[in-house]
């Protein structure tokens, strides 16, 4: 089994891989959002690439005033890893991180750090226009499309339809229903 340390409350979760492809390799996860679990999956993702590939990953969450993991805050303690890290996988959604925290993030992008965008990492960002990091959010003209487009190659624009009521059906083509990939699928 793998060590796993943590600090205080959630923050951060380090796996220590050994010995493989990935020793001396350090990647980063920074995992907040609202909407689809990064709590979750990211430390999952991280412990498969410690475990089976020896990266040393380290999982940074937004988290509440007491410390405890909160789906999208805007407040993402030990943001430093990235000081170090070799890798970046975000997975977050419309942060207004703190100056001091947004600091280690520009500073690792500012080095020509490699950067993995999840889901949501388009729009990573939503910051006033006021804030010297404003250009990082995903509305900004200045720099165009902010993060999302400037770091990952496209910011968001919207939703189509009413978000979070209407969804999508699908239906297996005619002439598909006996193709492998749809095999055991009915309409959805």
């Amino acid at each position: 089994a793998l060590p796993i340390f943590l600090s205080s409350n959630a923050a951060p979760l380090v796996y220590e891989g050994t010995e493989g492809p990935g020793k001396g390799t350090h990647i980063v996860f920074l995992a907040s959002d609202h909407e689809y679990r990064t709590e979750e999956t990211c430390p999952a993702l991280a412990r498969i690439l410690a475990k089976h590939h020896c990266f040393k990953c380290t999982v940074l969450f937004g988290v509440d005033k007491d410390g405890y993991i909160e789906a999208g805050s805007s407040n993402v303690p030990d943001m430093e890893a990235l000081d170090s890290a070799d890798l970046l996988v975000i997975f977050t959604r419309f942060l207004n991180l703190p100056g001091e925290q947004m600091d280690h993030l520009v500073g690792y992008l500012d080095r020509g750090g490699p950067v993995v965008g999840l889901r949501t990492s388009s729009h990573a960002f939503k910051i006033p226009a006021d804030s010297p990091y404003a250009k990082y959010s995903f509305n900004n003209k200045g720099f165009d499309g902010g993060f999302g487009r400037q770091i990952l190659g496209e910011t968001w624009v919207s939703h189509y339809g009413r978000h979070q009521v209407e969804s999508t059906r699908g239906l297996v083509a005619k002439g598909m229903e006996k193709h492998p990939i749809a095999r055991g699928c009915d309409d959805i």
